[in-house]
């Protein structure tokens, strides 16, 4: 289970996904179970690219524990949008060099 010292996430915080792809997907946590299976409502996909963010509305969304990697706050979430930023650049890169690689 997703614990922090101080509490457990309640299920009406907003918080934000990072799944094992590098994925950032912020939403209101519904649900989450004893493999951390997420249930999102009212969420997005935030995409960093050169241009700015783009934002994608997916409504209700489940992550499969396998695919979270971390799940944290919206106050948290605002402090770290800086590193987010330069961490998904840096996963866009690299995922841009192995295909590059491949063909």
């Amino acid at each position: 289970m997703i614990v922090n010292k101080k509490k457990l996430l309640t299920v009406v915080e907003r918080v934000l996904v990072l799944t094992a792809d590098g994925r950032n997907i912020v939403g209101t946590l519904r649900g989450l179970d004893q493999m951390i299976n997420v249930i999102l409502e009212h969420c997005h996909e935030r995409i960093y690219t050169d241009e700015g963010v783009e934002i994608f509305n997916l409504g209700v969304h489940i992550i499969k524990g396998d695919d979270v990697n971390h799940c944290c706050t919206s106050k948290i979430y605002s402090s770290l949008m800086v590193q987010q930023l330069h961490y998904s650049l840096i996963s866009f890169q690299i995922n841009s060099i192995h295909s590059k690689a491949l063909n």
